[in-house]
């Protein structure tokens, strides 16, 4: 079991000719002690920092397999995009460049409609919900349209921040009528029930990556955003975001995905336990994510940011208003029944 962050897969083929022998003979080792092990490197490109619930949940995953399915594998880790922009990463997993990668719901609206559903808000009440719907048979069916979608093999699903929090840098937002004109960012990649959302409350949504936010809001592009306070606390908005107002319309999960190709390769005897170590390191991340919520929130207030709460009344008004973004989401008709049935 390895899993590491410094050497690259280019490195790992450049001297596989040199260790092809020892490689050869592992397996029939491993196997005479009732282990398995699959010697080919898996790298994962992913937009977390080494240590968040989003890099866990893949970073366990050997540990896992070795503690308890004896099964040896290597993932190489490279967290913080070291490898690509968010939107880069998920091009890359799908053009084989990289094996796993991950990255909110909304990230992949340009290449699937399997997730659209995810970014409605107030979908999930609660953080149990949440977590029940992720594994639930219809996000099973999802997968399953996903993965006709895109070459990749979608993996457990992990919690990615919590709840979306507003923060802007202009005044205090208590309703959707203090939000008026005033310019927010929304996800890049073509997420129009999130801009359907912010368009709603009677913000100005625009489109922006992630990695130009925060020189966007300083330029003047943007004026906020809505984003979990844990990124929103990482990448030291604070410093320029004054404002911010919870509003738990939005519980984000990660998509976790695994090049298809990859996966038809790693020998059909690992599969199954890779899936399960998945699952449980997944788990793990989530328990995590929702531990941390609350500890951003408030490291966001220490470091200078008012956030308020808003009271029934005003929480309604978000909701109503809210809600009848849901018949403009393109989301499919029957779909959209299930979930409110």
């Amino acid at each position: 079991m390895t899993t590491t962050t410094k050497t690259s897969r280019r490195d790992f083929l450049a001297g596989a000719a040199a260790i092809g022998a020892g490689a050869m003979a592992a397996p029939s080792i491993l196997r005479a002690q009732g282990r398995r092990g699959w010697d080919r490197p898996i790298v994962a490109g992913l937009n977390g920092r080494e240590g968040d619930p989003t890099d866990i949940s893949i970073r366990r995953i050997p540990e896992i397999l070795a503690e308890q399915f004896d099964v040896d594998v290597t993932i190489e880790i490279y967290p913080s995009s070291q490898l690509a922009s968010d939107m880069g990463q998920l091009e890359g997993v799908q053009n084989g460049l990289f094996d796993i990668a991950s990255n909110a719901t909304a990230s992949f609206a340009g290449f699937t409609d399997a997730f659209h559903f995810m970014d409605l808000p107030f979908l999930y009440p609660s953080w149990d919900e949440a977590l029940a719907s992720v594994r639930s048979d219809l996000m099973m069916e999802r997968f399953a349209r996903a993965e006709t979608d895109m070459p990749l093999k979608m993996l457990p699903i992990v919690g990615g921040g919590g709840y979306r929090l507003i923060s802007n840098r202009l005044r205090e937002v208590k309703t959707p009528a203090d939000l008026k004109g005033i310019k927010m960012r929304s996800s890049f990649g073509g997420a129009v029930i999130d801009m359907n959302t912010l368009s709603g409350w009677g913000a100005i949504p625009t489109p922006l990556p992630w990695g130009e936010s925060y020189s966007g809001i300083q330029q003047g592009v943007i004026d906020g955003m809505f984003v979990q306070p844990i990124w929103t606390s990482i990448a030291g908005f604070a410093e320029i975001l004054g404002f911010g107002t919870r509003v738990p319309s939005n519980w984000v999960g990660q998509l976790q995905v695994i090049n298809a190709a990859t996966w038809e390769e790693m020998p059909g005897d690992i599969r199954d336990p890779f899936m399960q170590a998945a699952q449980i390191a997944a788990d793990e991340g989530s328990a995590l994510d929702r531990e941390v919520e609350q500890k951003f929130l408030a490291k966001l207030e220490a470091d200078g940011m008012a956030i308020y709460s808003p009271d029934e009344g005003e929480m309604a008004e978000w909701r109503k208003l809210a809600l009848a973004t849901w018949d403009q989401s393109g989301i499919d008709p029957d779909l959209i029944a299930r979930i409110r049935g």
